[in-house]
């Protein structure tokens, strides 16, 4: 890693899985994965076969994907999820010790959520407890995490699966599509 700052764009997303499972915890370079750390928005991984899954793990930041399937803990949103969310990351912007667990969590909703039928979809797998109306929800993903640098992206080989599998469906999804609705009269 060169230690130079990327400024994280609005449309990445990543996966996690917990570092307390391993003692290993190694950071992925962001530059090396590029682009690819960014994955689509929740409504068009559904479009391409994904699940959104809650899961049943107790730690916040315990994201994976297996199978199609994006297992991610629920969170409440509430009128003060925004300012919480806003101290941790920068907290974790400040101290070169302190690991920017929150900021990389925020990157990977920030993926999902684009639009308030993201947040309608989420909702309904029970990923997220709403408190807020969708579009209230929506603008803060959007903007939670404005103008944070990042060194390391935790979450970039989740992305990158899910992206894998993403490019895996597509093919045949477009295939059964063009055989099933297109080919006949």
């Amino acid at each position: 890693m060169d230690g130079s700052p990327v400024e994280a764009k609005s449309e990445s997303t990543v996966d996690v899985k917990m570092a307390e499972e391993s003692n290993e915890t190694e950071l992925v370079d962001f530059k090396e994965w590029g682009y690819r750390t960014f994955i689509p928005s929740a409504t068009r991984l559904k479009e391409v076969g994904v699940k959104f899954q809650k899961a049943e793990s107790r730690h916040i930041l315990d994201v994976r994907f297996n199978k199609g399937v994006l297992e991610i803990p629920p969170l409440l949103i509430t009128p003060l999820t925004e300012t919480i969310f806003r101290n941790l990351i920068n907290f974790g912007q400040c101290s070169i010790l302190c690991i920017p667990w929150v900021t990389w969590y925020a990157i990977l909703l920030d993926c999902l959520v684009n639009t308030s039928d993201d947040v309608d979809l989420m909702s309904r797998a029970g990923v997220l407890n709403n408190r807020l109306n969708p579009e209230e929800t929506t603008n803060f993903f959007n903007r939670v995490r404005d103008n944070n640098l990042i060194y390391d992206f935790f979450y970039a080989p989740l992305c990158e699966d899910v992206n894998r599998y993403c490019e895996r469906r597509w093919p045949r999804l477009q295939a059964s599509l063009i055989q099933n609705y297109f080919t006949k009269p």
